[in-house]
Order: structure tokens, then C-alpha cells, then sequence
């Protein structure tokens, strides 16, 4: 997962493409596609080098105050691409981006397409293949994306599933800036380009039972897959190159020749990370009001993974699962008693800071910037099949410091409540700025949501945050929050959140009210807590003296504070107390015990 700049790669590709929610495919070892999960569409193909090494994950990691992340752009050589509207679309063919004005923020639209239009159902990993499913006005889409290796030219494919559909289906193949013409035959299409023609870029379809699919060469610039309506499921693969005209010959053979088969994908396919890591813990001496231990990471492991853990949550009562920031999920056993021997299993990758987990009714939900994703293991051997987009409607721009920071699942009204970063203008993207110190960001940017057990609505509780992380009471689903010290945020806040508050920030009002900003509980100075993060209530009564308490932890401390609340005439005040504490890093999240009932 990963968000991605393919603008500037060549003058015959168009120049408005900018993807938010990208997917990027590995075809093999130097071909791969960029997926556009927001608009359903192939971004970009290209060959040699995957990505620019350049997002925080990468920089990072071995220069810990490194924070100059950029936007990726490609590594390698484009092949072909598409410009910024819907990859399909039904009845008619569209080559603008639909997405309503709810959805623009500085001249760009960010999220997903309207539901009814068109919707990214998400990614079935089967052994080294991937298998993406998506529906267009109600029809069920899965797709294999491939390549073919032909001497030194690569056609990429794009074998489908498509579904039962009521009316005709229009998908934008391939688009071509500046050509010199084309040609089609209705089940192969080329537009030339290049000085004196020299150059081709073609699309062609093995029709596999799809009799009446088609290839249009449109508007001089696009080559379309048009597929008409049926009561009855379809396949067919689609073979795309582009190149030097010598090319068309080898193209045609494969495209004569070449047989893909789909394989039984919602079934599960083989494991990628077998066995488990083990590692012996340490209990703290009991010589403290408070004491910590420490759960060994499994570092080093076989598959040469860092670790730097982001949030946890209990799968059951003894099994725990954790999210890191490089973007992987491991399960632990071991961590209740005496740590001796805590076993590491690794079940998913690829995702992109998944930065909270929260597990609800037995399945695993992580937020990070491709929205809420639910994971399933389908075949039972422990590791994840498929990739569920639970809800994406949240809109994320492609901005680096724009986190998907916090989600925290309410018992009491049984939904998800989400806080969503701001652009820092500091941080190098792609929007333009808005005002000093903030990019344009999204019209969700700054703001705290609640999302449906459902995943299907999605309603901004409270707006004008920096970067806001969380608390929920379970009990009362009373919603705190906190924001970090930085541009209109002049220390460290904590807050309680209510419907419709306004927190400060001009740039993520998202309102033309004019409101007044509410107040915090307390200010915490900035040199006793320089950088917030979420919070846990102590509802387990196994917390002593801390029980029905706020905890408030620090990143940038790092250290541990209790929240204190008083309720006056005037509305609510508090302050904070240190709770002493020794830990070696930040702290970004925590969670309760199921059996202890400690932190």
C-alpha cells in the first residue's frame, strides 16, 4: 500500500495522475502496476526499479529524526498510463473524475467513488499472486494482474471475472497523450506514437466465453474494453504493451497463444511466513507501585523484518496481535505469566503504517491510510488471505504526515470512532498549501469520525485538530482526545470531545460558521509532554489507585500521566500527575489486558 506520484514520467502519458489510496503489485521482479483503490483503475505500469525509496517508514528507520519523506514516483520505466477518472464505468464511458464537490478540497478529489458507481472490495493474496475484487454499478469484478516475458518486452494482462450485469461495461484500458493515430479490429487496438509513428501502444482481449467484448480506439487518446450485458458470469484477459513497432509481432503470438487461469482464490492459498520466533521476556522486579516488563520483539527473524510496534489488541485471552510501523501483523502467545517463552507468528504484510488494531466479534480491524481494512484468514493456517476494505470513507490525501492516527472501537454505541491527521504544510506532498503551516489536505483532514458497526457511513464528530489521537470510554463512550504541540497548537491539550466541537485549527474547520474554539481540560507545557498520543480509561478495576482514571501517554517524553477531572460551575477543568514509570521508548498506544486487567 502506498500513495504515489506518476505525473512528469513522459510526454505521452497524461499528467494528472496522482494516486491517494495506490496498490502496488509485484508482477514479478521488475514489472508492477500501480492499483488506484479509489477509482478503480490502473495508475501506471512500468518496469526495472519498483519505487523511490522516500516514505517515513523507509527514511526513518536508521535516522530516527529523519522526517524528510517525500511522495514516491516510480524507479523504473513507464509503460503505459491512465489519467485521473473511473478505471470502468457502466452504460456510457467516462473520462472525468466523478467524485462530488463533498470530496474537494484546493481543485483535487480525494476518496472513493460514490457506492453506488462503483466500490474497491479488496485484495485476495494467493501464494506470490494477487487477486483484486471490486464491483462496478452492483457487478462483481475480480481481476488478476500479470506479466508476460517476451524476449526484452513485457505484456502486462489483466485477467477477469466479471459478473452478471445488466447493463454494458466500459473499461479504460489504456491512454495514450499525443498520438498519431490508431487502429482496431474490435479484439485488438494500437494507437501510434513517436516521431514518424515509430512507436505503439496496444491493447488486445482474449475473449475466453466473452463473445461479444470488444476493443474501441476512442477520441484519438483511449483504447476501451467494452464488455455488453449478460445474466450469466464472463472471463476474459486483457494483453497490453507498449513500444517499439517491432513489438506488435511477438504481441499478437502471445495474444493467440497465452492461457491464464484464475485460480480458487476464496479459498486461501499457501502460507508466506511458516514457523514462528521465539523469545523469553523479563518480569520487573516487584519493587514499584508500578512496574514494566518487556516483551522481547522477535528481532532478528527469518524474513529480516524491523519491528517497531505501532498499537496491540487481544485476539482471545492469551493471544495478542500487534501492528508495525514498517507495516506488518504478528500474533503473540506467551505474554500472560511468566514470559518465558513468547511465540511470534507473522500474518500479514504489505500495508501501509497501519497505526491501530482493533479486534471486535473475533476479527481483526486495522486503520492506516487505505481506510479500515477486516482480515481474514481463509483456509486456517494462520495467515491472512484476504485484505477486506471494511470502510474507506474516510478521505486521505497523499500526504505523508496526514496520519490515519487513531481508532478506537465504542462498546457502548458499537462503532469505530477514527482520528484523521492534518497535512503539515513542514512535510513535502503534493496538495498546495492552504494557509502557513497546513496543506490542503482533505475535507477530512483534522477531524475525528465515527464510523457504523457496518461499515457503510461514515459522520465527522469534531473538527480543527493537528494531529488528534484518542480515548473512549468504554463504559459512558465518552470520546478525549489529545493533539500535538505544533502550528495554532501552542502546547499539548487534553480535551473531551462532544458533537460538533471545534477545536482551534483554521485549516481543518471544515465549516463556515465562524466557531469559537473550545477549551481543553489542561494544557500540559511542552517541556513536560512535547508530543502526545492516545489514551486508555482504567475501567479494569485492577489498576489500584489508577482505576477510573484517564491514562494519558507521551511519545515524545515518553512517559505515562493521570488525566484528573473536575467538574465546576464554569464546565470542566483538570490537570495531569506523572505516573512514575521507566520505559526505554515513545508510547503511542495501549490497551487492557483480558485476564490481568493491567496496562
Amino acid at each position: 500500500s502506498t500513495y504515489l506520484d506518476a505525473r512528469d514520467i513522459g510526454p505521452h502519458f497524461p499528467n494528472d495522475n496522482v494516486v491517494s489510496r495506490g496498490l502496488i503489485v509485484n508482477l514479478d521482479d521488475s514489472a508492477f502496476i500501480c492499483f488506484d483503490r479509489d477509482l478503480l483503475r490502473w495508475s501506471v505500469a512500468w518496469t526495472g526499479g519498483r519505487l523511490t525509496e522516500s516514505m517515513l517508514p523507509e527514511v526513518s528507520y536508521r535516522e530516527f529524526f529523519n522526517k524528510l519523506s517525500h511522495v514516491p514516483k516510480i524507479a523504473g520505466n513507464p509503460v503505459f498510463g491512465n489519467g485521473i477518472c473511473p478505471g470502468w464505468s457502466s452504460k456510457k464511458p467516462i473520462r472525468q473524475d466523478i467524485r462530488p464537490p463533498s470530496q474537494e478540497m484546493e481543485g483535487s478529489h480525494w476518496g472513493p467513488l460514490p457506492t453506488e458507481y462503483g466500490r474497491w472490495n479488496g485484495v485476495y493474496v494467493h501464494g506470490n499472486r494477487a487477486v483484486l475484487s471490486y464491483s462496478i454499478s452492483g457487478t462483481d469484478i475480480a481481476e488478476l494482474p500479470g506479466v508476460i516475458r517476451r524476449d526484452d518486452q513485457a505484456i502486462f494482462t489483466r485477467a477477469l471475472e466479471v459478473g452478471e450485469t445488466s447493463d454494458t461495461l466500459f473499461m479504460n484500458a489504456a491512454e495514450v497523450v499525443g498520438g498519431s493515430g490508431g487502429y482496431t479490429d474490435g479484439t485488438v487496438g494500437y494507437i501510434y506514437f513517436g516521431e514518424g509513428k515509430d512507436s505503439v501502444m496496444a491493447v488486445g482481449i482474449q475473449k475466453n466465453g466473452a463473445d461479444d467484448a470488444s476493443v474501441r480506439f476512442v477520441e484519438g487518446r483511449y483504447l476501451d474494453i467494452v464488455v455488453s450485458p449478460s445474466a450469466v458470469p464472463r472471463e476474459l484477459t486483457v494483453f497490453l504493451c507498449s513500444g517499439p513497432l517491432e513489438l506488435l509481432e511477438g504481441f499478437n503470438e502471445e495474444l493467440q497463444s497465452a492461457r491464464i487461469q484464475i485460480p480458487d482464490f476464496r479459498k486461501g492459498g499457501n502460507g508466506h511466513w511458516p514457523g514462528k520466533v521465539y523469545t523469553r521476556g523479563e518480569i520487573a522486579p516487584d519493587t514499584a507501585a508500578f512496574v514494566t516488563d518487556i516483551l522481547t520483539l522477535p528481532v532478528p527473524n527469518p524474513w529480516k523484518r524491523n519491528m517497531r510496534v505501532i498499537d496491540m489488541a487481544f485476539l482471545d485471552n492469551t493471544t495478542a496481535v500487534v501492528s508495525t510501523f514498517e507495516g506488518d501483523l504478528w500474533l503473540v502467545d506467551g505474554i500472560i505469566g511468566n514470559l518465558g517463552r513468547m511465540a511470534w507468528k507473522r500474518i500479514a504484510s504489505g500495508l501501509y503504517e497501519p497505526m491501530s488494531i482493533e479486534v471486535h466479534a473475533g476479527q481483526i480491524y486495522v486503520f492506516g491510510k487505505e481506510g479500515i481494512i477486516r482480515l481474514h484468514d481463509l483456509n486456517g493456517d494462520g495467515e491472512v488471505d484476504f485484505y477486506e476494505n471494511f470502510c474507506d470513507l474516510m478521505q486521505e490525501p497523499p500526504e505523508s504526515y496526514a496520519w490515519a492516527a487513531d481508532m478506537v472501537f465504542s462498546e457502548k454505541d458499537n462503532s469505530f470512532i477514527i482520528a484523521l491527521g492534518a497535512a503539515v504544510n513542514a512535510r513535502p506532498g503534493i496538495t498546495r498549501p492552504i494557509m502557513t503551516g497546513f496543506r490542503a489536505g482533505s475535507n477530512h483532514s483534522g477531524t475525528i469520525m465515527r464510523i457504523s458497526s457496518d461499515g457503510k457511513r461514515a459522520d465527522v464528530v469534531a473538527t480543527g485538530f493537528r494531529m488528534p489521537f484518542l480515548g473512549v470510554n468504554p463504559l459512558t463512550g465518552g470520546i478525549t482526545a489529545t493533539d500535538q504541540q505544533g502550528n495554532y497548537v501552542s502546547s499539548t491539550p487534553v480535551y473531551v470531545v462532544e458533537e460538533g466541537d471545534f477545536f482551534g485549527v483554521p485549516a481543518t474547520a471544515h465549516r463556515n460558521d465562524n466557531p469559537v474554539a473550545k477549551k481543553p481540560l489542561t494544557w500540559i507545557p511542552h517541556r513536560i509532554d512535547r508530543s502526545a498520543a492516545s489514551q486508555v480509561w482504567m475501567t479494569s478495576g485492577k489498576m489500584g489507585p489508577l482505576d477510573g482514571s484517564l491514562v494519558h501517554f507521551s511519545f515524545g517524553k515518553p512517559g505515562l500521566f493521570r488525566v484528573l477531572v473536575d467538574s465546576t460551575s464554569q464546565g470542566l477543568q483538570g490537570g495531569v500527575t506523572t505516573i512514575p514509570t521507566k520505559l526505554s521508548t515513545p508510547i503511542l498506544k495501549g490497551v487492557l489486558g483480558p485476564v490481568d486487567g493491567y496496562l
